[in-house]
């Protein structure tokens, strides 16, 4: 250390040094005071860089729009995320509180516990589905993949609400299901010796154009009826096949499609008297897309109806 030396007018005369030795044990405690500094602030940066990260973690678990969770070996959930919050309606503590079993559907109980053996045994589970009870009462159904940490003992579960798809499939299948029982129908009938016909709705066209209506079935009954062959008849619109009635059976045709549903009426054709049932087949979107006819001849019973009328006006008149 170096200090300045005045003399008696008060004028720098030199400067005076003073030295210190440094022994081996003080330039040791002197490197260990550093080196702890150094740990530390190292330590100091892990912990923000940790708690930076435990941040971010925690908001991507939460701010998730999947369900997220993590459960034990034991069988309770030991944390889920905001979104499994909000689609069962249960708080996290009541989730916790009792075995996640408890919250499954009794029919998919023992499947989920099979699958979540697997899980414990070291599988990766991939869309298992099965359905929770909502604190409300109802179930919703879930997809999950699963994986777990064996040291842990913790199991890592990733979960999609599909409620609204299986809902979605089932009506697909109740619909399909209603179709296929149509053509089951429709192919009963149309060789059981009854007058049947089929005609294919297009939809592209305007609701009032002939061509809305065309034929894509005519059975044999008709065929010797009419002495009209299918090959005649297929494709063809009803005022190319009856010229003279295809106007009136079009106006018909129309009136089963608004109503969605089978109508009845008597009407001339071709010089005879029919009554006929229409029947509208529906796709799957709700949409008429055929019509099945089932004309019955009833000229010998309308004729009877008009003799009797007519005797019936004659003793009036007597």
């Amino acid at each position: 250390e170096g200090r300045p030396w005045h003399n008696d007018l008060g004028e720098v005369g030199g400067v005076l040094m003073f030295t210190e030795v440094i022994t081996a044990r003080q330039q040791t405690e002197l490197a260990l005071e550093n080196a702890n500094r150094a740990l530390q602030e190292a330590n100091q940066s892990l912990k923000a860089q940790a708690a930076y990260h435990k941040a971010e973690l925690n908001n991507f678990f939460d701010l998730s729009a999947d369900m997220l969770c993590i459960a034990d070996f034991n069988g309770y959930f030991k944390r889920v995320n905001t979104s499994f919050e909000r689609v069962l309606g249960y708080t996290a503590a009541e989730l916790m509180a009792e075995p996640f079993l408890g919250f499954v559907h009794p029919d998919d109980q023992a499947a989920t516990v099979e699958e979540a053996s697997k899980t414990v045994a070291g599988e990766i589970v991939i869309a298992f589905e099965n359905r929770y009870r909502c604190k409300d009462g109802g179930y919703r159904g879930f997809s999950w993949t699963a994986a777990s940490d064996l040291d842990a003992q913790v199991i890592y579960s990733t979960v999609r609400d599909i409620t609204e798809r299986k809902a979605a499939e089932a009506d697909i299948q109740q619909k399909q299901a209603q179709i296929q029982g149509q053509e089951q129908y429709l192919r009963s009938i149309f060789e059981g010796g009854h007058y049947v016909f089929v005609l294919d709705v297009d939809s592209t066209v305007e609701a009032d154009a002939i061509q809305r209506f065309h034929f894509s079935g005519w059975n044999s009954t008709l065929e010797k009826f009419w002495n009209m062959p299918r090959e005649a008849v297929l494709g063809k619109s009803l005022v190319e096949v009856l010229p003279e009635d295809g106007e009136s059976i079009f106006q018909r045709c129309c009136e089963c499609v608004a109503a969605g549903q089978a109508i009845t009426y008597k009407a001339r054709v071709g010089g005879e008297w029919w009554l006929t049932t229409l029947t509208p087949l529906i796709d799957e979107l709700g949409q008429v897309y055929r019509i099945v006819g089932a004309p019955v001849r009833i000229t010998e019973q309308k004729q009877t109806e008009e003799e009797l009328q007519q005797s019936q006006i004659q003793i009036r008149q007597q």
